[in-house]
């Protein structure tokens, strides 16, 4: 069910879809509206196509997918479950969904590992244009080329006693997700690992201090209610992880005036 979703003019100065087949803007564009709440979508390209493009024929929606998916503006993977996937990968940067929107479900699917598209070649044979020239949907400044997400694995570690501790204090220490009475995955531990790491660089805080968070957030209403986000939701750029020191603070003030 697709879905209403915010436009920034940004998009049409984008000179990496700019200099592309036009066709390729408006199918990334109708990917968010066909996307959940955190970004995810089922990779059906015949499906796609008829939300998308309805009247147009002889399109190749399975290689403009896999261009979208070269130049880093979604990651097209198998799930946990071998459902074929497409995750936006900068949805909840741009996107701000309704509070009333359902959850989604296909985010526990998403185990981080399996980044290997199942798909033909890009519609330019892998042409790029020169480093001056790229810039991201997020940026108006050039940004370097994208990379791919098992690429950036690899390139980039996290230091051992980051990971280490992270697992440790912040990943097995994560409340019980809960749909329908079934236990969910934690969220994609790789990005939820990168925004912890991002926030202790940004904030300048320690390790223990994202521990505390996690430990206030298990006494939050909603997560005793059974509403537990996503660990890279939490942590992401809307600033969730916040509300765990103004809910300490609220607390206090509710006990004073008793």
């Amino acid at each position: 069910m697709a879905r209403a979703r915010s436009l920034k003019p940004a998009i049409f100065k984008n000179e990496l879809l700019g200099q592309r087949d036009p066709i390729l803007t408006v199918l990334f564009a109708g990917l968010w509206c066909l996307a959940d709440r955190e970004g995810y979508l089922e990779d059906r390209p015949a499906r796609i196509k008829v939300e998308i493009l309805p009247y147009r024929e002889g399109i190749d929606i399975n290689g403009y997918l896999t261009e979208l998916h070269t130049l880093g503006f979604i990651r097209r993977f198998t799930g946990s479950n071998s459902t074929p996937l497409i995750h936006v990968t900068k949805f909840l940067i741009h996107q701000n969904p309704h509070k009333t929107e359902r959850p989604s479900d296909l985010v526990s699917l998403d185990n981080g590992d399996s980044c290997e598209i199942h798909v033909k070649d890009t519609l330019d044979n892998g042409s790029r244009p020169a480093d001056s020239l790229v810039l991201t949907p997020s940026s108006p400044t050039p940004d370097p080329l994208p990379i791919s997400p098992s690429a950036q694995r690899k390139k980039s570690q996290p230091p051992l006693e980051d990971l280490a501790f992270f697992t440790k204090h912040v990943w097995t220490k994560w409340p019980t997700r809960l749909r329908d009475g079934k236990i969910m995955n934690k969220g994609h531990k790789p990005e939820a690992l990168s925004r912890c790491l991002a926030i202790k660089q940004k904030w300048g805080i320690e390790w223990v201090e994202l521990e505390l968070a996690v430990k206030r957030y298990h006494d939050f209403p909603n997560v005793k209610a059974g509403h537990v986000q996503a660990v890279e939701v939490f942590f992401g750029d809307r600033g969730h992880w916040l509300e765990c020191w103004e809910w300490v603070k609220r607390q206090q003030q509710a006990s004073l005036e008793m």
